[in-house]
């Protein structure tokens, strides 16, 4: 059984740039800033990226989960209800067989 979360890269006023690492996660150009911010990956969670698309997926569905979770895109001294950029889960799948 295969556990897989989506994660949708959300931005209006910078755009995002998303890589992989080895076992990091790189946020790039986040709120224009110039430092990389690293989002550790949990176990044997692998993770891709598609466009604007991250893709985690795995069988222990614990690191799944907590790969999908790192927050490191919180937006401090700005105005919340106006500043929404970021990365957020928007779709998980328990339970999914891998059929590719």
């Amino acid at each position: 059984m295969i556990t897989r979360d989506r994660l949708e890269i959300v931005y209006s006023h910078f755009p995002i740039s998303v890589k992989i690492l080895e076992d990091y996660v790189v946020i790039e150009n986040f709120g224009s800033g110039r430092g990389k911010r690293l989002a550790k990956i949990i176990g044997v969670t692998s993770v891709e990226v598609d466009g604007d698309d991250i893709v985690a997926k795995g069988k222990d569905t614990v690191a799944v989960d907590q790969t999908a979770a790192n927050k490191v895109t919180k937006v401090k001294k700005k105005g919340p209800r106006v500043f929404l950029d970021g990365i957020y889960i928007c779709q998980k799948n328990v339970g999914v067989t891998d059929t590719a």
